[in-house]
């Protein structure tokens, strides 16, 4: 009960703030992005290899790059508004550049939180926080090639190394800063640069060891993102 009464509070509290914002145009359009930095990157090796003590857990920073394009919600593209709220829900294709090469694919769901910084007829300039939270999947580029836990038990046996790919399923936090322009082509139509750096925290959804063992990135980031939105009053 006392969840439920939270729940309908806070409803009625942004219910009550939407009814006190100006009615401005909002928004509505796609976006394109790339970005690059660095992730760390923490390693599980095989399950029977952690029983014996032979997993290769660690962390590493490697250079990263991802690019990607989504969807975009603005909520005062082209005002006196002091303030803009940015919602982006995009899919990102990213590259950890280690020596054996990890491909991820990010779902993106990320919130930003504008504030104007100058505005004339054709230009606004805003700057703000940003924070989301998205989910990461994928795998090695090539397979490993490591010693089999059961050349242990079996000293002097022929046993060949075992080959593996390691598998990712991630969710994350991500926060960071955004300087944002929007360029007014048109009474109804918008450009918007954004740039900005953030950071990702991701926790694994699988065991780092495993069969075949998976692994954990967390990483930071420069972006740069081009969109187009249309404005609806």
């Amino acid at each position: 009960m006392i969840y439920r009464n939270g729940f309908f509070a806070v409803v009625l509290v942004l219910v009550g703030l939407a009814y006190a914002m100006p009615a401005y145009p909002v928004g509505l359009g796609a976006y394109v992005t790339g970005s690059g930095g660095k992730a760390w990157y923490k390693a599980g090796a095989l399950k029977e290899a952690d029983a014996y003590g032979l997993r290769g857990r660690y962390m590493k920073d490697y250079p990263s790059v991802a690019y990607g394009a989504g969807l975009l919600l603005d909520s005062d593209p082209d005002s006196d508004g002091v303030f803009n709220y940015r919602l982006s829900i995009g899919y990102d294709r990213m590259n950890v550049l280690a020596g054996n090469r990890i491909d991820l694919n990010r779902i993106n769901f990320m919130n930003t939180f504008g504030f104007r910084l100058y505005r004339n007829d054709a230009f606004k300039l805003w700057f703000g926080p940003q924070i989301g939270i998205d989910y990461w999947w994928g795998n090695d580029a090539h397979s490993t090639c490591d010693i089999n836990p059961y050349q242990l038990m079996l000293p002097g046996a022929m046993i060949p190394p075992v080959s593996y790919k390691r598998r990712y399923r991630m969710v994350g936090f991500a926060g960071g800063l955004a300087l944002g322009m929007n360029f007014n082509l048109t009474n109804r139509v918008t450009l918007s640069l954004e740039a900005g750096a953030r950071g990702h925290v991701t926790s694994s959804l699988k065991e780092l060891e495993g069969n075949p063992p998976s692994g954990k990135v967390n990483g930071v980031e420069g972006f740069l993102s081009f969109g187009v939105m249309g404005r609806v009053n």
